[in-house]
């Protein structure tokens, strides 16, 4: 009886220690993934790359939350962005369509203008059905499917163009929508429609997370801002209730780090680059 007793101890013990080193492994590999990580650092909070597509040859690397227009990315690319730690936006055109979209045929016909300054491209109308529909329930869908964390909307300064109430009430339709589908949105420009929307309900929270402004101590071609539109925007920036992110243009290196000065001080994160075409 007594070696009976001893042997299934010793087998008991056995098992024991077997499960104990598993768990000992698995836990160490648990924390070195979770160590792989919580130790991914970035030299920037934010780019904006909305003109590069998954043939072109691209490094996010030095970027945290990166704006790309996943129409162009597979699911499998945008999860790998991620695993590498990155937050990941996409663009989406709410005000406008460019030639170049494949959806250009079906909704051409309400097509405004012309957009000045960008060939090939034109203010729509947000108060049309199908095209609303086609924002929130189907194009935004395909974009959440991918995995994005939201979304980057462009060409609300199509209320600007066409100052209707019928046109506002298009546009916050759209984005609580775009809202309550995503973890955030951020809103391109927009100013004149943002402004009206806090005005009247003194939260933007049930529309977007952020605010990214254009061009607020620059030109598109790289020049100096007017004084006078700087101080506008850093007016109307100071006074949001949300996050605010500036995308500059400019190869002086004086402007940019008055740009970088600035942002700093005021809590705002920021992209500089000289291509216009964000790629």
């Amino acid at each position: 009886m007594e070696k009976r007793f001893t042997w299934k101890a010793v087998l008991f013990i056995a098992i024991v220690m077997i499960i104990f080193d598993v768990c000992l492994v698995n836990r160490h590999l648990i924390y070195e993934a979770y160590l792989s990580l919580s130790d991914v650092e970035f030299k920037n909070e934010y780019g904006v790359f909305i003109g590069v597509t998954d043939e072109d040859e691209y490094d996010f690397d030095d970027y945290e939350t990166i704006i790309i227009d996943a129409q162009y990315f597979t699911k499998e690319e945008i999860t790998q962005l991620k695993k590498e730690g990155h937050i990941v936006y996409s663009y989406l055109n709410i005000g406008s369509l460019e030639e170049f979209r494949d959806y250009y045929d079906e909704y051409k016909g309400i097509c405004l203008k012309e957009y000045d300054g960008w060939e090939g491209e034109y203010w729509v109308d947000i108060t049309d059905s199908d095209w609303q529909f086609f924002i929130t329930d189907k194009l935004s869908i395909e974009l959440m499917r991918k995995g994005i964390d939201g979304f980057f909307v462009d060409n609300l300064d199509v209320y600007y163009e066409y100052k209707y109430e019928s046109v506002y009430n298009a546009a916050v339709n759209i984005l609580q929508k775009l809202k309550a589908e995503s973890a955030g949105v951020i809103i391109n420009g927009g100013d004149v429609f943002v402004r009206e929307y806090e005005k009247k309900t003194g939260d933007l929270s049930s529309i977007l997370n952020g605010v990214n402004q254009e061009c607020v101590f620059t030109t598109l071609s790289g020049e100096k801002s007017d004084e006078d539109d700087r101080e506008y925007f850093e007016e109307y920036l100071k006074g949001l209730s949300c996050d605010v992110y500036l995308l500059e243009y400019t190869d002086d290196d004086q402007l940019k780090k008055e740009i970088m000065t600035y942002c700093r001080n005021n809590g705002y994160n920021y992209y500089i680059t000289e291509d216009v075409e964000l790629k």
